[in-house]
């Protein structure tokens, strides 16, 4: 989805401004209530941070870019294909499902 994004409207949301709300809003359907909360964050994260990744690597590859400025989305091909995501630790089953405690660790 941020990728698509990044595509489409240069590292701004969709016009609607929806995407990501109706995409957790479907995804919630298959959650149990108990974790619905968890799931919410968890998603919301893990978008926000790929956000971030991506404005980075274009950043790095198109001198003065500004989010919402346009740029020749080719060299996001380079990001699909891994180079964009060196340093991305997999995660376990169930790593990201609840929001940080506070002292920083999860529940």
């Amino acid at each position: 989805m941020a990728l698509e994004d990044m595509k489409k409207y240069y590292g701004m949301s969709r016009p609607d401004g929806n995407n990501l709300g109706n995409f957790i809003k479907s995804y919630y359907k298959q959650v149990p209530v108990s974790d619905r909360s968890n799931a919410s964050w968890t998603l919301q994260q893990i978008h926000r941070e790929e956000a971030y990744r991506l404005c980075d690597f274009v950043s790095a590859r198109v001198s003065g870019w500004q989010i919402g400025q346009w740029f020749d989305t080719s060299i996001l091909d380079e990001y699909q294909r891994g180079r964009g995501c060196k340093g991305i630790v997999p995660l376990s089953k169930g790593a990201l499902t609840h929001p940080p405690q506070a002292g920083g660790g999860t529940a």
